[in-house]
């Protein structure tokens, strides 16, 4: 079980246009606040097997599951995974 690190507080402020006057092509502007903390904090969960094959090679399987994938809320996402190692 791991939970992968996130952002708890961050934020930015854009200037954004708001207004045009066509008569003086003066543009207008507002400062607006972003908020870029996600909603959500992954959880992911792995199970996995391996097997020493010989002295220089082994092998592994595995499954992981993610939950609030990429600190969304709701995103799920499922991996496998083998790997064999030769030295």
């Amino acid at each position: 079980m791991s939970s992968p690190l996130r952002v708890e507080r961050a934020g930015a402020t854009l200037q954004l246009p708001v207004a045009y006057d066509l008569m003086t092509g003066a543009l207008r502007t507002s400062d607006t606040a972003l908020d870029l903390a996600p909603d959500a904090r992954e959880l992911d969960f792995e199970l996995g097997w391996s097997k020493r094959l010989s002295a220089n090679s082994s092998m592994r399987f595995g499954i992981a599951r993610a939950f609030d994938a990429g600190h969304v809320k709701g995103a799920t996402d499922t991996a496998g995974f083998v790997a064999l190692v030769l030295r």
